[in-house]
């Protein structure tokens, strides 16, 4: 769904998170004509610009058609931090205006990478609107795995979920990730959905899972089942 720069964020991070309020970081957009492999290609290598789409969810014929150099969107697509933040989207008609026609909200859905060399080829952004029903997929870290006395003594760790389905009904600081610190997590328990540490106005998506939904659990079978498949 999010493309190849969606990475699994359960890992030790040493430390517990805190998260502040970040500036609205602004991208130069350039309104194109109609794509075709061909022009994308063209805007790729010659322009060295990204095309991609800004789309109203609700009415998904609103769409306009972009291109972002790629100098502008290179560095923020190689960040964590990069699907489900809003940003503010200039948009030009041609390369020698000197001021933005308009200025969009753009919420970061979809980006498809290039496996080799990690460049992002496609970057699409859904209007984004303060007040609206969001639904996006926001990354798991459950930390301090290495602390946890049962892992150290080789339990294993079940993960089911990565990323959680949730809702989204605020302003444009929307959660980077939801966070786990599993140092004292005792053996054989299981964290269902409704279980998880979510930050401030982030709900999970009743509609997509149940609320008894496992998304993790620690246990010695797990090690074994994972013996067995080797």
């Amino acid at each position: 769904m999010f493309g190849s720069l969606v990475r699994r964020f359960v890992h030790d991070i040493g430390f517990t998170p805190v998260w502040t309020e970040q500036p609205t970081i602004r991208m130069r957009a350039f309104v194109r004509d109609a794509p075709s492999r061909r022009h994308n290609k063209y805007l790729r290598k010659v322009k060295k610009m990204v095309p991609g789409l800004v789309y109203d969810a609700r009415i998904l014929k609103n769409r306009i058609k972009i291109a972002i150099p790629f100098s502008d969107i290179d560095s923020e697509a190689k960040k964590r931090h990069f699907f489900n933040k809003v940003y503010q989207l200039d948009l030009y008609e041609s390369e020698t205006q000197s001021e933005p026609s308009q200025s969009v909200k753009g919420l970061v859905t979809q980006s498809i990478i290039c496996v080799n060399n990690e460049k992002p080829m496609n970057v699409n952004f859904m209007l984004f609107q303060e007040g609206r029903r969001y639904r996006l997929m926001i990354p798991l870290i459950l930390d301090f795995q290495s602390s946890n006395p049962h892992i150290l003594a080789g339990a294993g760790l079940d993960i089911q979920l990565t990323h959680i389905p949730c809702v989204w009904q605020g302003d444009e600081k929307i959660p980077e990730f939801i966070y786990e610190n599993i140092a004292n997590m005792p053996l054989n328990k299981s964290v269902t959905i409704d279980e998880l540490n979510y930050p401030p106005g982030l709900e999970f998506d009743m509609d997509l899972l149940p609320f008894d939904k496992v998304v993790y659990s620690l246990s010695y079978k797990q090690k074994e089942l994972e013996r067995e498949q080797k």
